[in-house]
């Protein structure tokens, strides 16, 4: 997957994550879409300590059933539309949640939608190494004018390095 690609491009990118999760990192060409929200996902995740993967899976289908799945169906499907050949979607790891936002897309559309390899974790790791290797190359300011729109994320990393207080 062309991480670099996705963010250069302004690729449309649709967070299938919980609302509480979006809201603590996401993406400038993101928006949120949950398969979840924050009480359905807060359930599954105390399922999943409790009784494992299935049963996890189980409740949270028993959560996103009938008109809140069609609900839910109707927001990915409506993003979907409006970027048909450009957009994808992903979860934290781009693992269960997206894999189910795409095969129920798909099964309502017949269109697979494209998923993230690697989700939000990989994405944000990219850009971190991303900063790592530039910072090596140039100096802060040269990094800031470059990255621009992607302020507010140079902010928070080079504080968390200390290298910038804000």
């Amino acid at each position: 997957m062309d991480f670099r690609c996705l963010f250069l491009n302004d690729v449309p990118l649709m967070d299938v994550r919980a609302p509480v999760e979006f809201e603590k990192g996401s993406f400038l060409s993101a928006v949120n879409f949950p398969l979840m929200n924050d009480e359905e996902r807060h359930q599954v995740g105390i399922c999943y300590k409790e009784r494992g993967q299935d049963a996890a899976i189980e409740l949270g289908n028993e959560l996103v059933q009938g008109d809140l799945k069609v609900a839910r169906l109707k927001e990915w499907t409506s993003f979907c539309d409006s970027h048909p050949n450009e957009g994808y979607l992903f979860c934290f790891r781009g693992g269960l949640r997206s894999n189910f936002v795409q095969r129920w897309i798909e099964e309502e559309t017949g269109v697979r939608y494209p998923l993230v390899t690697g989700g939000y974790k990989a994405m944000r790791t990219f850009l971190i190494e991303e900063l790592d290797r530039s910072l090596n190359l140039i100096s802060p300011l040269e990094l800031v004018a470059v990255c621009g729109r992607y302020l507010s994320f140079l902010d928070v990393y080079l504080s968390s390095r200390m290298l910038l207080s804000l």
